[in-house]
């Protein structure tokens, strides 16, 4: 049911970094960087499996670097961020980390252009134009992954390296060769519509109530407000036998902000209760999710890691370089006002 539980994300378009060993210190430490927004979203079917899943929104300097890195074709983000999952097998500790780069509605012609400059075959199919999206996704986030861990290997002495095994099996093997020979500037070819209206990129700023995006206020503990909305939405798609719906839409459907609504998709897809795909929406390829086969059940959302419950939506905690785990028993040694750390394992 959650598909974060064994390290394995359900994602196939995105880049993978090989599963390693982690320290609790240095889990402390990546948890309290200020360079990102470190949201929890562990729910606690995550939680009685021994894992916990965070999605970390680069901010600052980092994300002037990541953007830099891309020059021009930034223009296509939407949203980027860290997936991160962390299992702890009897105090062993285990992550992996999911870069993932949402870009905004591609055109199909645009897509099916720069394919033909790739060296790829057209045969003008929406199987082909969906899984050239997923290309282009995997490029940026590999591209954000190089960002990512080249920081974490100076910061927190992490090595962290693509699954290429992943990466073939999600784009088969000769997709992927020709993936490892593109340069990312051709993707400056790609034509976008914005047609979420979904704002700014949720980076370098990043947009959550009650955080001030200042560096004291960087740790934020996903509330049930984030994820009721996404909740509601798949609960439609499900009943109405809609096929899919779109992070703007769910977005606009809450009047909440893009990060937030990512935020709650992200922990639906944890949980098997939605599906990131691609769709085709006229002469746009759009990111869009589907209702997934798990059974849907809110009570699954209510209780969270901290004090028994998921924090409220305007509750931001300032943790700033505090250790969030013991390194011998995993307890929190700093607790924010009104919760309590059970560590990562019940």
């Amino acid at each position: 049911m959650a598909f974060g539980s064994n390290l394995l994300p359900f994602f196939t378009d995105f880049a993978m970094s090989t599963e390693i060993g982690v320290t609790a210190r240095q889990l402390d430490r990546v948890l309290a960087d200020p360079h990102w927004k470190t949201v929890d979203v562990t729910n606690s079917v995550l939680a009685g499996n021994g894992s916990r899943a965070f999605s970390l929104f680069v901010v600052d300097g980092l994300a002037e670097t990541f953007l830099a890195s891309i020059g021009a074709v930034g223009r296509l983000v939407d949203v980027s961020k860290i997936r991160m999952f962390v299992d702890d097998n009897f105090g062993a500790l285990r992550l992996r980390v999911v870069p993932i780069v949402l870009t905004k509605s591609l055109s199909r012609a645009s897509l099916e252009s720069w394919l033909g400059t790739i060296g790829v075959e057209r045969n003008g199919s929406d199987e082909q134009a969906a899984h050239a999206a997923g290309l282009v996704s995997i490029l940026l986030s590999r591209a954000l992954f190089a960002t990512f861990a080249e920081y974490s290997r100076e910061a927190f002495g992490l090595d962290l390296v693509e699954d290429a095994g992943l990466t073939d099996l999600a784009l088969g093997s000769e997709i992927a060769r020709i993936a490892a020979m593109v340069d990312l500037a051709t993707l400056e070819l790609l034509e976008f519509e914005d047609v979420a209206d979904s704002g700014e990129p949720v980076h370098p700023t990043f947009d959550w109530p009650g955080s001030d995006n200042a560096p004291e206020s960087h740790y934020i503990i996903a509330g049930d407000d984030a994820v009721r909305v996404g909740f509601e939405k798949i609960q439609t798609l499900r009943s109405a036998k809609e096929r899919t719906t779109t992070l703007g839409e769910v977005a606009e459907l809450s009047g909440r902000s893009v990060a937030v609504s990512s935020v709650a998709i992200d922990i639906l897809n944890d949980l098997g209760y939605s599906v990131p795909l691609f769709a085709i929406d006229g002469e746009m390829v759009v990111r869009s999710y589907r209702a997934g086969e798990a059974e849907i059940r809110f009570e699954d959302l209510m209780s969270g890691r901290l004090g028994g419950r998921l924090a409220s939506l305007s509750e931001t905690f300032a943790v700033p370089n505090e250790e969030y785990f013991d390194e011998d028993n995993f307890r929190s040694t700093s607790e924010p006002a009104g919760t309590s750390t059970d560590g990562l394992r019940n």
